[in-house]
């Protein structure tokens, strides 16, 4: 009952104390500290064999909801876009339209955030599935130069 209280407590202070961290990024610190936890206090107890076992039964777990579970990544990139008359309510369509253009990404789903009048520029968070885009960001091979 300790133990599990003390992970809780680790995870809440990590959870409010940080910035905003992707629930992805956080999982994988939450099974970081929590084997770092598990392999300092456990031994003495319990043994090395169930601690071991305890072990590659969370990375295995991690694995297979990772990689194996066919699961869409969905990625979050962050533009400063300056066509800000697509910023405004019924234009959906032509920003987002406007956007993979820009991008080369076929949106999902995409979140207005500030917007600098002064500037003529709004924060666009623009989130789509990394793992069904093509090529996406990657650097072409064997170009010639």
């Amino acid at each position: 009952m300790g133990f599990a209280l003390g992970l809780f407590a680790i995870f809440s202070i990590i959870r409010y104390r940080t910035d905003a961290i992707p629930i992805r990024e956080m999982s994988y610190l939450f099974i970081v500290i929590t084997l770092a936890v598990i392999n300092a206090l456990a031994p003495d107890a319990t043994g090395w064999g169930i601690v071991l076992l305890a072990n590659l039964g969370i990375w295995g777990l991690a694995f297979v909801l990772e990689r194996l579970w066919f699961v869409k990544h969905l990625t979050v990139k962050i533009v400063i876009y300056d066509k800000i008359e697509l910023i405004k309510s019924g234009r959906r369509a032509e920003l987002t339209a406007d956007l993979e253009e820009r991008t080369g990404v076929k949106i999902h789903s995409l979140e207005i955030g500030k917007v600098d009048l002064l500037r003529d520029t709004a924060i666009v968070r623009v989130h789509f599935y990394a793992d069904l885009q093509e090529d996406h960001f990657e650097e072409a091979r064997n170009t010639p130069q």
